[in-house]
């Protein structure tokens, strides 16, 4: 099944943790229905990884908290858009029954791209030991 919203999905060109792979990533537009199309872009992409019910929903939930913080943020910023990502471990075995994540966020308000800065949400998504 292919993961694909009407939003531009787009590959980036390096990833950005030589042991990560990334399982999927999504542009978004700035704006309110950014938490609409997230979340079912969420369901849609952790598919593969047969996560538990509750803790998908504690992925889901912060994803929420920290979109809303960033369309706040690019508000402020007049960024358009932000870029979301889901990594897991490039050796990640298919017998993973526990998960853990933790999040990177990240606001590129370098220079050269003070007209459109860039704003990127990181979710790293690792098997915990048994």
């Amino acid at each position: 099944m292919e993961r694909r919203s009407s939003q531009a999905v787009r590959p980036i060109s390096q990833n950005p943790a030589p042991d990560w792979q990334i399982l999927v990533e999504i542009e978004l537009p700035v704006g309110e229905h950014a938490h609409t199309i997230l979340d079912a872009w969420l369901l849609d992409a952790l598919i593969p990884l047969h996560l538990h019910a509750d803790f998908l929903n504690k992925i889901r939930k912060s994803a929420a908290e920290v979109v809303a913080r960033a369309i706040q943020i690019d508000m402020e910023t007049r960024s358009q858009r932000i870029r979301f990502l889901i990594l897991i471990p490039a050796n990640r075995r298919s017998d993973v029954q526990t998960w853990g994540f933790f999040r990177i966020e990240k606001v590129d308000l370098a220079e050269e791209n003070k007209n459109s800065p860039h704003h990127t949400i990181e979710f790293y998504l690792f098997p915990e030991e048994q």
